[in-house]
């Protein structure tokens, strides 16, 4: 049993100047953005941590600049972009934007330089996990506009295959950002809708981080402290979602949560999210988010120390867990039947069968049949 994380992470804007020094020492001279928009690129703060590096400046390569705006990254972006960058030889991937940007900056950071013909040399490449051999050839710096995905602290990233019908999840240290900047004010502007889900993303991240078979005391006590903090900023009155204490707040939750579960994954919320998202459209965060109380439950006799995760939650019993985080979906006007995403009953055993996933299932501390599952989902309809 043992914690494990390499990203040396900067905190708040007045943290700009600490990390732009470090980056001249180093003397990164061939950057890669990987970013949103180049709106939130140009970003004053990001500038003043960049210098040069975000200008095409005498000094230093024009960098090459790729902005992807997709969410849920698919292996076809990947084999399209590998592409453009397979002749420019960079040193440092500064990847801005929320968990798809940088899932997508990681993996072409980490596979840089393997050569990728198409979309089932890719599949070939991810399944039999060759990319695990392959020597980290560039550092990697990243700067979420959201709080909750935690990718700027773990060592995976997501792509899905959409042709296939399924999710994959790279895993290598590779993948581990050198340097994280956390800076609240990149996420002004992002809807109340979004800055919630992903919110939710990161409390379930903490949560099951908690109960997850590969906890150790140091990611518990990430995750009751993410908790704590979540859940008294989705409990308490937001009256303004772009003022900077109230941004601040959930991405300091979210890289809690992220080094919680950096070192032990997630389990059953985020395996059963998986379908929900890719055959219906449901946001990932939201997706993860209904069934945790139900899992708590569930989980509740195989989880240590279980009294300090309700204390965390603000509740005295397991089966208050749902009702509060019905009380959230309901406040911030989110369904949270399955039915209102177009989900039907005969629809739920699919949807169960394609619930398990290696890594993510078989990490919850109590096995659950297809059954089981299909019994979570059909409280939800």
């Amino acid at each position: 049993m043992f914690f494990y994380n390499p990203v040396k992470l900067y905190f708040w804007s007045d943290s700009c100047s600490l990390l732009r020094k470090e980056l001249e020492n180093k003397k990164y001279l061939k950057p890669l953005f990987v970013v949103w928009n180049r709106k939130v690129f140009l970003n004053e703060a990001l500038n003043c941590a960049l210098g040069s590096r975000a200008k095409e400046s005498p000094g230093i390569e024009d960098p090459m600049i790729i902005e992807f705006d997709r969410t849920n990254p698919d292996i076809r972006d990947f084999v399209s972009l590998s592409r453009q960058t397979e002749n420019y030889d960079w040193d440092l991937t500064v990847a801005v934007g929320g968990g798809s940007v940088l899932d997508m900056a990681k993996s072409l950071t980490a596979l840089k330089g393997i050569g990728v013909a198409d979309t089932r040399e890719l599949r070939e490449i991810i399944v039999g996990e060759k990319y695990l051999a392959h020597p980290a050839s560039a550092d990697m710096l990243a700067v979420p506009t959201t709080a909750g995905t935690g990718s700027e602290v773990t060592p995976w990233a997501t792509l899905w295959d959409r042709e296939m019908g399924r999710k994959y999840s790279l895993s290598s240290p590779n993948f581990f950002a050198k340097y994280a900047l956390i800076l609240p004010e990149l996420a002004a502007g992002l809807p109340e809708r979004a800055t919630i889900s992903v919110a939710l993303d990161a409390l379930c991240h903490a949560a099951e981080a908690y109960w997850a078979k590969s906890a150790n005391p140091v990611s518990s006590s990430y995750s009751l402290r993410a908790i704590r903090i979540l859940m008294g900023w989705m409990r308490s009155e937001i009256s303004e979602i772009d003022n900077y204490e109230t941004r601040r707040t959930p991405a300091l939750g979210s890289v809690l949560a992220g080094l919680a579960f950096s070192n032990t994954r997630t389990t059953a919320c985020h395996s059963i999210s998986y379908p929900l998202t890719l055959n219906f459209g449901v946001e990932h965060g939201v997706a993860a988010a209904l069934t945790l109380g139900s899992l708590l439950e569930i989980n509740w006799a195989a989880t240590p120390e279980r009294h300090l995760l309700l204390e965390a939650f603000g509740a005295e019993t397991p089966g208050q867990v749902p009702k509060i985080m019905d009380g959230i979906f309901d406040r911030f006007q989110i369904k949270r039947r399955l039915s209102d995403y177009g989900i039907r009953f005969e629809d739920i055993p699919q949807i169960a069968q394609n619930s398990f996933t290696k890594g993510r299932s078989d990490n919850n501390p109590v096995n659950l049949s297809q059954e089981d599952v299909e019994d979570i989902l059909l409280r939800l309809l």
